[in-house]
């Protein structure tokens, strides 16, 4: 492994192979009755099957420790695998704050849930696709994500310098379709009436990320950490994740196992 300066506490340390998303949620996607199991690629060029993820030397061990107890170990007890929907299963049985046409709205608090896990979680991989120019498992390299001025609090808040930043809102929807629930989507930009914003799809999990000051009351009031009652939404996140893969299907080409599995 090299030596070089590890990206969160920048310290000049024996670096770690980082992986953007967490390296076992792949394992979530493998079908194992298909004859290639690996899960589905999709990018601007090409749709495939592959088990190769986006990773590098970025953080240092202690970091990387850091980020799976932040957030990432306890995402991957809680998000969906098989039947069970541990996230989603505890809220089934919770009694709702509002119930709305669109979504239904939780307090995280009442119910038990660490919503400062979702949040750190959420904002860790956020921060991950800004400060490195990661190259896609296909060959492709994902554009480097700006967050401007919030970059900085985002990784002192990280690295447990800080609290929570004043500039940030994370918005946590839990899917009830299906589909969603056997998606990773890196976090994008996302055009929106809030400012700044990301979207990122996690194995059922929908991450809204508004960034940049003058932050809308609305908006705030709506984040998993910062609002009152720590709020969470369940919804059907099924319109999203068309829109994303509708947006590349133009001009992705599919491989011939793909043609197999998804014939026109």
């Amino acid at each position: 492994m090299p030596e070089g300066t590890c990206k969160l506490c920048l310290k000049t340390r024996i670096l770690q192979d980082s992986h953007f998303m967490p390296k076992s949620s792949f394992k979530r996607l493998r079908d194992p009755k298909s004859e290639n199991p690996n899960p589905i690629v999709v990018t601007p060029k090409k749709t495939t099957k592959t088990s190769k993820q986006m990773k590098d030397y970025l953080l240092c061990a202690e970091c990387e420790d850091r980020f799976n107890r932040g957030g990432e170990s306890w995402m991957l007890k809680m998000i969906g695998h098989g039947k069970r929907f541990p996230l989603r299963d505890r809220l089934s049985v919770a009694i709702p704050e509002f119930k709305g046409d669109e979504a239904v709205q939780y307090s995280g608090l009442k119910t038990g849930i660490e919503t400062d896990k979702l949040g750190y979680f959420a904002l860790s991989v956020l921060w991950r696709g800004a400060v490195h120019e990661w190259k896609g498992p296909l060959g492709d390299k994902p554009s480097r994500l700006d967050l401007g001025a919030a970059e900085e609090p985002i990784r002192r808040y990280l690295l447990g310098e800080t609290g929570f930043p004043s500039d940030v809102a994370v918005i946590v929807s839990i899917c009830t379709d299906r589909t969603t629930r056997e998606i990773l989507l890196q976090p994008f930009p996302s055009d929106g009436q809030y400012g700044q914003a990301f979207e990122m799809i996690f194995l059922g999990v929908h991450f809204f990320i508004v960034v940049g000051p003058g932050m809308n009351p609305v908006v705030r009031d709506m984040c998993c950490v910062t609002s009152k009652v720590n709020r969470l939404f369940v919804r059907d996140c099924f319109d999203r994740s068309r829109a994303h893969y509708l947006a590349l299907a133009p001009t992705s080409k599919r491989s011939k196992d793909i043609e197999q599995e998804w014939p026109d």
